[in-house]
């Protein structure tokens, strides 16, 4: 049953992933078991959906593009589609969605977006569920679409704060990092996302990845095995160098998934910046564009900072809401 509701907003985070990023992919982690670590920053999606009666169109769908159609079947945004189908939404309807940070930057925009819009829909039809199952949900619907994307995006947009996620063929584990709190956010302190200034399409990506899986593999495994180490240097309080330098060693190995991965643009940007003092990064999502995390001493940031000014640069902070009802 449909509410009357004249407008629902949903906000749901962005989000950094450390480590682990690849294993989080069915045809990994349904042969071996994945992992990655990541947290939700302070960087958002919005949805705004509205139920109206102009006749003279059914749905209105605003994103990168517009659509005006009065028949679901001949709706393009195939994410929407596929999630009004799912709740049998047959009321007309308005969609629209705003962001902070530009859309294929590798912060997980396109999960965000599922994740904030299912959970509007449940406001709109008066039912519950619960984060982790809104998770599940958004991967199932966006793994339908015949996309090889990782499950984590899903999981730490709907949950949001700081996640330590295993990956098994039938089941996904949410592990307490509590402890880890105060380290994370130092990392975060001696930290900064620069925009390389360029957008690519994911899946482009991760396709050309996956016909690469048995030559990447051993990479693969590697780079899960760096979120247990990335954990025991928290654990061991190790100083900010060291994990800097994890950091680099995850880019490294990520460089050898596909050839298209990184670019001359990208590798000269990286390699300038640590010549310039940084310890160590990776370029978040599946790669060729978006954004650098890097690795810094707090008190060279400064100077660092304005050396590149010329490039948007921002420094992120935990969310620990995860996607929320802003109004409804």
């Amino acid at each position: 049953m449909i509410k009357n509701k004249d407008l629902i907003i949903t906000r749901t985070p962005l989000r950094i992933s450390f480590f682990g990023g690849g294993t989080d992919i069915p045809y990994f982690f349904n042969k071996e078991f994945g992992q990655t670590f990541s947290v939700a920053i302070n960087k958002y999606v919005y949805v705004i959906i509205k139920t109206h009666n102009n006749y003279d169109e059914k749905y209105r769908i605003n994103y990168s593009k517009t659509e005006n159609i009065n028949s679901l079947s001949l709706m393009k945004n195939m994410r929407v589609k596929s999630i009004l189908k799912y709740f049998k939404i047959t009321k007309p309807l308005y969609i629209s969605t705003i962001s902070d940070i530009p859309a294929n930057t590798g912060l997980g925009s396109s999960s965000a977006f599922t994740v904030g819009l299912i959970k509007a829909i449940l406001v709109l039809k008066n039912k519950k569920m619960s984060r982790e199952k809104i998770a599940d949900l958004a991967f199932k619907i966006e793994h339908s679409l015949k996309e090889d994307l990782g499950k984590q995006d899903q999981f730490i947009s709907s949950l949001g704060g700081i996640r330590h996620l295993i990956y098994k063929k039938h089941s996904t584990e949410i592990k307490n990092n509590s402890i880890l709190k105060n380290q994370i956010e130092k990392i975060l302190k001696n930290s900064f996302l620069i925009y390389t200034g360029q957008k690519r399409q994911s899946k482009n990506i991760l396709k050309k990845q996956k016909k690469n899986f048995k030559k990447n593999f051993y990479n693969l495994v590697q780079l899960k095995n760096n979120v247990d180490k990335f954990i025991n240097l928290l654990k061991k309080n190790k100083d900010i160098k060291s994990i800097g330098y994890l950091f680099d060693n995850s880019w490294k190995l990520k460089i050898k998934l596909s050839d298209n991965v990184s670019n001359t643009k990208i590798n000269k940007l990286y390699d300038n910046l640590l010549n310039n003092g940084c310890y160590g990064g990776k370029l978040l999502g599946a790669g060729n564009g978006g954004f650098i995390f890097m690795i810094i001493n707090n008190k060279s940031k400064k100077k660092i900072l304005n050396k590149f000014k010329n490039y948007k640069i921002f420094q992120p902070k935990i969310d620990y809401h995860g996607s929320v009802i802003l109004k409804k």
